[in-house]
């Protein structure tokens, strides 16, 4: 009887100590992101905050404080604050945390008080938390690690693994941070060998600046090509790449905010009559830009076909006048050019020698009569522009 009593009492501590055994947990600590960063945010939106973690905490672990050093750079975060309240460290009755921002070390101590009794903490709170602001470029990630972990003495658990964090910022996608281009609606017609100027304005939605992008512009049919792009005071045309199937990557730079806009020169370069297609578009992985938003704009040219001159009329032939390709110019006496309507209203006179020309290929779309005179002999040519 005595014996099996023993036994029982044996059994009864092996119990106890395997229960005892039990109860303990093995943990990893996890450095937590509390918050998502927008780069192109206010500054609220900036905010980092960070949170050591150990899980759900046992309260027969017996955690009764800890001690914590984390690493970060200064350069990319500035760490200044810490978060108590909803952590492990809000049960605390001693709690202290400095900051060395030359270093970039977060140094944290805290227990429960060790007047009465310890009462341990448990539950799912992160141990403590601590905030700051992002401040590097968009290419850089604030990387934390844990250098030192300490639970107070009499802790039951045991940390297996320390898991450090890398937080990088985003850039939020918002709608209105928009980078598109403006073109007015206007009809706008070109000619064989000659060019036209089309005005663009940028629209940055509610973006404030933005210092460098890129965009495209692509022409669908080959009789017109982009001879130059011209900015101003506001932008700055830095480069003009051409690429295959008639497109040009551009750089552009933002000096001034205000009034954005700059120039496309397009050329025509052959006689055959095109409604031809320009788009404008923004090229998306240009590196930190704050758009998130790119609508592409497009407008239209129709490149007209040039026709020959017809003769319909000579009261006597000008032997000094010379007509090539839509050109009017003297051989050497002075040339009295006067353009005509259908209607036979005229419209255009002109004073040619033979240090000046007369370009019929400028005259808007219709039908002109051209009348050359060089004082006693006059021609009369048909000019058809379409």
């Amino acid at each position: 009887m005595i014996r099996s009593r023993i036994y029982l009492i044996f059994a009864l501590g092996l119990l106890l100590i395997s229960n005892s055994i039990a109860e303990s947990k093995t943990y990893n600590l996890d450095l937590l992101d509390m918050n998502p960063i927008d780069l192109c945010g206010k500054v609220f939106q900036k905010d980092v905050i960070i949170a050591p973690s150990l899980g759900t905490i046992v309260k027969s672990d017996s955690l009764v404080g800890f001690e914590i050093v984390i690493e970060y750079n200064p350069d990319v975060v500035q760490m200044n604050q810490q978060l108590y309240t909803n952590t492990m460290s809000q049960f605390f009755k001693f709690k202290n945390t400095t900051y060395d921002k030359e270093r970039g070390e977060i140094i944290m101590e805290g227990y429960v008080s060790f007047d009465a009794f310890p009462n341990p903490v448990s539950g799912d709170y992160p141990l403590v938390a601590f905030g700051g602001t992002f401040v590097g470029d968009c290419d850089e990630d604030a990387e934390f690690k844990v250098k030192y972990f300490y639970p107070i003495d009499g802790f039951k658990g045991e940390v297996d693994t320390i898991n450090n964090i890398s937080i990088k910022g985003i850039i939020a996608d918002k709608p209105e941070r928009k980078l598109g281009f403006i073109i007015d609606d206007s009809e706008r017609y070109i000619k064989s060998d000659s060019s036209i100027s089309i005005d663009v304005n940028v629209d940055l939605g509610i973006m404030e600046s933005l210092d460098y992008w890129q965009t495209r512009v692509t022409i669908d049919e080959d009789s017109l090509n982009l001879s130059e792009v011209i900015g101003n005071n506001s932008i700055l045309v830095e480069k003009v790449t051409k690429e295959e199937h008639n497109s040009y990557l551009i750089d552009l730079k933002i000096v001034d905010s205000e009034e954005l806009s700059f120039k496309l020169n397009i050329t025509s370069n052959k006689k055959d009559s095109a409604l031809v297609n320009i788009t404008m578009e923004t090229v998306e992985n240009t590196e930190c830009i704050c758009a998130t938003n790119f609508p592409e704009s497009s407008f239209e040219i129709s490149n007209l076909e040039t026709k020959d001159t017809v003769i319909i009329a000579s009261v006597n032939k000008v032997d000094d006048l010379v007509y090539n390709n839509g050109v009017i110019r003297s051989q050497g006496k002075r040339l009295t050019v006067e353009v005509y309507n259908y209607t036979g209203l005229m419209i255009d006179s002109e004073v040619c020698d033979f240090n000046k020309v007369y370009d019929t290929k400028l005259l808007k779309q219709g039908i002109y009569f051209i009348k050359v005179t060089d004082g006693n002999n006059t021609e009369i040519l048909k000019k058809i522009n379409n």
